[in-house]
């Protein structure tokens, strides 16, 4: 093989490329990041491997932030949905937009492959909950989360209902752990006992 300082970037490109038949996944063999697209470097700037040679192929840089657009002008998007693929059969320029509708129709976003809440809840039936964003909910976790904020605030009380004060000698704690006013308590014991008894 020749001494890579001497390939030109698309020369290097190509030998990090595994190539096969024209319709096949020419998967990508140099460094990957966590999503499992290629990544490469040209002149110590780094690119990721499927919009460089797609923008090789147009004959000029994807639209973005590297030239003054907004990001996400342009993508480089796969038809195969495989992240490594560099074969520029499978590629075509569309946008952040439409890459997204892309990856909702062929349901390859993550969230779609999570069937339960990270509780254990499913996301089915009754309990699930379409939020107004469109995001998913697990109704058993809401209701949870619900009754632990109540159970908070009635901890953070300061007065009974009566408004008398729920500290000092007028809190009374019960075995279950909630707390009572010691004031009410005594005027609800002394109305019971104040009946008047049936022979």
């Amino acid at each position: 093989m020749a001494d890579m300082a001497n390939l030109t970037p698309l020369e290097r490109f190509w030998s990090k490329v595994d190539k096969r038949g024209p319709e096949d996944c020419w998967e990508w063999t140099g460094g990957r990041n966590g999503q499992g697209y290629g990544v490469f470097y040209v002149a110590n700037e780094k690119f990721y491997a499927h919009r460089w040679i797609t923008a090789q192929a147009i004959g000029r840089p994807l639209r973005g932030p590297r030239d003054g657009h907004p990001a996400g002008t342009e993508d480089a998007c796969h038809r195969c949905d495989n992240p490594p693929c560099c074969n520029p059969n499978h590629l075509y320029v569309g946008t952040r937009k439409r890459n997204a509708a892309d990856a909702v129709e062929r349901a390859r976003l993550w969230q779609f492959k999570v069937t339960c809440c990270p509780q254990g809840h499913p996301y089915e039936g009754d309990n699930l909950y379409i939020k107004p964003s469109g995001a998913r909910a697990c109704r058993t976790c809401r209701k949870i989360k619900d009754q632990e904020a109540k159970a908070r605030a009635k901890a953070a009380r300061t007065h009974c209902r009566h408004g008398h004060p729920l500290s000092d000698d007028n809190l009374l704690l019960c075995k279950n752990g909630t707390r009572k006013c010691r004031t009410c308590d005594k005027a609800r014991l002394e109305k019971i006992h104040s009946r008047p008894r049936l022979l």
